[in-house]
């Protein structure tokens, strides 16, 4: 109980901050901006550690988050710095039960009015997955994961209707408590036709190899063709086709097609709406191969001035070919904020995923959230 009042009295504070010219920081400076948010929500879940039925945990939590970005535009160059962390605490004793940090630095250059580079380096690490998509492709829910991600690109433009595109990435991934660290190394090129201001493709290629510590290497050869429509102003549609030539850790070559395809529409000035679909092939943190389906949509609506909405949905199915697992994964959220004023934010939202697996690692999970978001 004591929790809950030190929740009120913060978000009482929060309020009384708004309204004080002194807590209002616009930081802005010769084509730099930077912006620094906090945020302050309760928090129930009925299934803590994503468990079975028989080991589901409940919990009323605390989450206190801190978010950051400062960005820098000028004539050729742009720079953006990102931060986020993020605390889950027991409603009943504060211990912390959940933790999540992301940083990202990323940069770009145009040489000409033809070339350009950019280089980016993203950072996370969480004790859960922080999303649908996370959520589907993890082999165990309750898992402390770390990634680290670094890529640059150069795109060229070769005439007015053709760019090409190279780019190089290495990823670094890690478990705790986890003999599965691997290492990653990826090139790519990419050629891109524009044929008109609405509609462009390309022809893609990208090689990955990815090592595992104490068991070996995987490769994952890509090849594929892609289409970007525009229907009307406000309609598009983005997808590709091709296939991947895996080879796991344990030997032996699979062929698997891929495919994507999105579609988005501006429906209206106070609407947004989105649909998805997506065939991939992954390799897992484990060195397994992940080959899977999914399909998802979102829209977004301001429902009044100062009242926006979002709902969202997720469906998946998935099998990992070494170990002979099959997934299939359900998710849905929807959220409502409230604009209180320039520089406060209130919201609620709520979250359900389900998943089923041939290997008994099924579980559901509901959550409800409320908080406030204080920007400065």
């Amino acid at each position: 109980m004591r929790n809950y009042f030190i929740f009120i009295i913060v978000c009482v504070s929060l309020l009384a901050l708004t309204s004080s010219a002194w807590a209002v920081i616009e930081l802005k400076y010769e084509g730099w901006e930077m912006t620094v948010e906090g945020r302050i929500s309760q928090e129930y879940t009925d299934n803590l550690t994503f468990a079975g039925e028989d080991e589901r945990v409940e919990k009323f939590m605390t989450s206190l988050s801190l978010m950051f970005d400062v960005n820098y535009s000028g004539k050729r160059r742009t720079y953006d710095f990102t931060g986020n962390i993020s605390r889950w605490f027991d409603n009943d004793d504060f211990d912390s039960l959940r933790g999540a940090e992301n940083a990202s630095v990323g940069f770009s250059h145009q040489f000409s009015e033809y070339s350009f580079i950019s280089l980016s380096d993203s950072f996370h690490h969480s004790t859960f997955p922080v999303d649908f998509e996370e959520e589907f492709g993890r082999f165990r829910g309750d898992w402390e994961t770390y990634n680290n991600i670094f890529n640059v690109g150069y795109s060229r433009d070769m005439s007015e209707h053709i760019q090409v595109v190279a780019n190089y990435s290495n990823s670094i991934y890690w478990a705790e408590g986890f003999e599965g660290d691997s290492v990653g190394n990826s090139v790519g090129l990419r050629l891109n036709y524009i044929y008109s201001v609405a509609t462009s493709g390309s022809l893609s290629y990208n090689y990955l190899t990815r090592r595992y510590e104490d068991d070996g290497t995987a490769t994952v050869n890509s090849i594929s063709i892609g289409l970007k429509k525009y229907i009307t102003q406000r309609l598009y549609l983005d997808g590709n086709a091709g296939f991947a030539l895996v080879s796991p850790v344990e030997g032996g070559t699979s062929t698997t097609a891929t495919y994507s395809l999105t579609l988005t529409d501006e429906i209206d000035e106070r609407t947004m709406g989105r649909v998805s679909f997506r065939r991939s092939v992954n390799t897992t943190i484990e060195g397994d191969v992940f080959v899977n389906w999914q399909t998802s949509a979102s829209l977004e609506r301001d429902l009044m001035e100062n009242l926006k909405g979002s709902l969202s949905g997720f469906y998946g199915v998935g099998e990992y070919e070494l170990a002979g697992v099959r997934d299939t994964f359900i998710g849905a959220s929807g959220r409502i904020n409230y604009i209180f004023g320039k520089h406060l934010t209130g919201n609620i939202g709520y979250r359900y995923s389900n998943l089923d697996s041939t290997d008994n690692r099924g579980y559901t999970v509901n959550s409800i959230s409320a908080g406030l978001t204080l920007t400065f």
